[in-house]
């Protein structure tokens, strides 16, 4: 019984080396050769890049790079059809300027979070809380306080110029 097994196990092992088959490998040269001497990647990376800019979900730009993308595809002969796809509000990072007023007036550096509805031009205001809320669980300790008030998640990352004079008085 081992004999057969043994001698069933070189034959199985041996199968695979007889169906190994030349490689026809001229095709591979033209691509590569396609691909280093006349690739528009550099190109075409470079529009969506710098020309378009970021491309949000549901943002102007994202629609602007889908329609450029599939004429580009169009151009190289490709089958292209742009679909829609449900999906919330669309959003575009707009202007976002804070100030402090008190205790002391003070620019305050701030950025607004992807689809965060916009105030239409109306200037808002309302105290500050500076709170954790990293956990469910803390979420729901402070959920009372939030509506609105200006939630800072975290401490301010300081922020050091060392070009700058020594800081003074009226910098803290």
């Amino acid at each position: 019984m081992m004999k057969r097994l043994a001698i069933f196990a070189a034959l199985a092992g041996a199968a695979p080396l007889s169906a190994q088959v030349a490689m026809d490998t001229t095709g591979v040269g033209a691509l590569v050769a396609e691909t280093t001497n006349r690739s528009e990647l550099m190109a075409n990376l470079r529009y969506l890049s710098d020309v378009i800019g970021p491309r949000l979900s549901g943002s102007a730009a994202m629609r602007r790079a889908n329609e450029w993308t599939a004429e580009r595809f169009r151009a190289y002969r490709v089958n292209v059809a742009l679909e829609s796809f449900p999906f919330g509000v669309a959003w575009q990072r707009g202007p976002l300027m804070l100030r402090m007023t008190a205790p002391f007036a003070r620019a305050v550096t701030g950025h607004s979070w992807a689809w965060t509805a916009g105030t239409g031009g109306k200037t808002l205001a309302g105290p500050v809380i500076l709170t954790d809320l990293s956990t469910p669980e803390s979420l729901a300790v402070h959920r009372t306080r939030l509506r609105g008030a200006w939630v800072l998640p975290r401490e301010a990352a300081p922020i050091w110029n060392p070009d700058a004079p020594p800081p003074s008085a009226e910098d803290s």
